[in-house]
């Protein structure tokens, strides 16, 4: 008896059956910014505190967004403002540069508004939230993920900030009490750009590249 057509047939059906789990594996995306030129960026994007400029540049065929920023002793931070229709998301990617700092550290933090006006702050890229890791110096991009509730730092209700539930004493948190995450519409994203009290960079000026931004829903 020739068995090669059945064995073809299993063979068919494990592959289809390993692409299906990998499909299903895939993150949801929800959102993905990649700044075509037909749309204007200045419709959903903002800057604010020591951000004093942004401009789309295309560089190896990707278009990406060059903030500038200029801090000062009162003011530290740049702030770039993402504007979007109530979206749901558990998860962040985004790579990110700088430029023109000689080394001097700048870091990087994310926080998000919902339809609710209710606060969340995430620690920041790249490290724990007791420690931060600065934008590689030598120009090169880095890429930074967020995950929900898992890299959330606090939440603010009504300016109110909402207890972590943490389970025993001396153990780490594990999710917040009464939130649900499946079913908020992220409304507002925040990027910070950071630098220590004494930095070299006050009162002078030197860019943030942003680029690859994606929000995804991981299963």
């Amino acid at each position: 008896m020739n068995n090669a057509p059945l064995r073809g047939f299993c063979l068919l059906l494990a592959v289809l059956s390993a692409h299906g789990t990998l499909r299903a594996s895939e993150p949801e995306v929800a959102y993905r910014e990649t700044f075509p030129a037909h749309r204007d960026p200045s419709r959903y994007t903002r800057i604010a505190a020591a951000s004093k400029n942004w401009e789309v540049v295309e560089e190896s065929g990707c278009r990406f967004l060059r903030v500038t920023v200029s801090p000062t002793p009162g003011n530290l931070r740049g702030l770039v403002v993402w504007d979007l229709a109530p979206i749901q998301f558990n998860a962040l990617a985004v790579r990110a540069r700088v430029s023109g700092t000689d080394g001097a550290p700048v870091f990087l933090e994310f926080a998000a508004n919902d339809r609710a006006g209710n606060a969340y702050l995430f620690r920041p890229f790249g490290e724990s939230k007791e420690k931060r890791t600065p934008l590689p110096s030598d120009g090169s991009w880095a890429e930074f993920k967020i995950a929900i509730p898992g890299d959330l730092v606090k939440i603010f209700t009504q300016g109110k900030e909402v207890s972590p539930y943490v389970h025993g004493r001396g153990e780490a948190l594990t999710t917040w009490e009464g939130t649900d995450f499946s079913n908020i519409g992220y409304c507002t994203l925040y990027f910070h750009t950071d630098v220590p009290k004494d930095s070299p960079l006050i009162g002078k000026s030197f860019t943030v590249d942003i680029e690859g931004l994606e929000l995804s829903n991981v299963r």
